[in-house]
């Protein structure tokens, strides 16, 4: 999936303008994976959280969540989120992400 290993316990965002579009991205991501990497799904109408064996952790969020106080190394961003969300609460969420800058962003 990523040609770069990411450190232990990294944070992965996937973010959309709806939480569907953003929960249809991660399962589809989790359908890649080995099934013997996954650790723990949670799953419902609100929530979508992936937790791997290596202690990386997704999670699924729409942009109208309050998603500003999220950190995180890494995010998939949906390609209909608007420049100004894009600028204003994405990349402030990168601010601790010890990967290389053009590994940190990946638009879907």
């Amino acid at each position: 999936m990523e040609n770069r290993k990411l450190k232990r316990g990294s944070y992965i965002l996937v973010l959309a303008k709806d939480f569907s579009i953003a929960r249809m991205h991660l399962l589809n991501m989790v359908h890649d994976m080995k099934h013997g990497d996954i650790k723990e799904i949670r799953n419902s109408s609100h929530e979508l959280y992936v937790e791997l064996k290596n202690g990386d952790t997704y999670r699924a969020f729409g942009t109208s969540e309050n998603i500003r106080d999220y950190r995180c190394d890494k995010v998939y961003v949906n390609a209909e989120i608007d420049l100004d969300t894009f600028i204003k609460i994405i990349k402030p969420m990168l601010v601790m992400s010890q990967l290389p800058e053009n590994e940190r962003i990946v638009i879907y």
